[in-house]
């Protein structure tokens, strides 16, 4: 095991262990709860600096599924099937929550870069993950 693996594990194991749950896939940032990662969507996408993406991620009603479903493509790198989504109901809301979770996160980025890599010559590579992306995701249990 090289000395990055054994590092990574480590914080793989720190992330186990932390009450971190949720984890924005736009810029990899770490949450303990749904709400915070909500807001942070939230009040990115506002502002002078605000960031499209963002915003999009930050929709929760069912009339804004598009939207947020067009975001959140964006934001993990690949267009992935609304069926694939663990979308839950309600009145009037949609629950994104599962959405944001970092093992839903880290296990379908990976599961569909590695479907994408095995089919590269039959597919538009626009649609991959890019390896930066996958390793940022991984890196990503550095913030906490």
């Amino acid at each position: 095991m090289s000395e990055a693996e054994r590092q990574l594990a480590i914080l793989l194991q720190a992330l186990v262990k932390s009450d971190l749950d949720y984890i924005c896939p736009r810029c990899y940032q770490l949450f303990s709860d749904i709400i915070a990662c909500y807001r942070h969507c939230r009040e990115t996408g506002e502002g002078d600096r605000a960031d499209d993406i963002h915003k999009g991620l930050g929709l929760i009603t069912k009339k804004d599924f598009p939207e947020f479903l067009r975001c959140y493509r964006v934001a993990i790198g690949f267009s992935i099937a609304e069926c694939d989504l663990p979308l839950g109901g309600g009145r009037g809301r949609r629950s994104y929550d599962k959405c944001f979770e970092i093992d839903f996160v880290l296990e379908n980025c990976g599961k569909f870069y590695s479907q994408m890599q095995a089919r590269s010559l039959q597919t538009d590579m626009d649609t991959v993950p890019s390896r930066e992306t996958m390793e940022a995701m991984l890196l990503a249990v550095i913030k906490i």
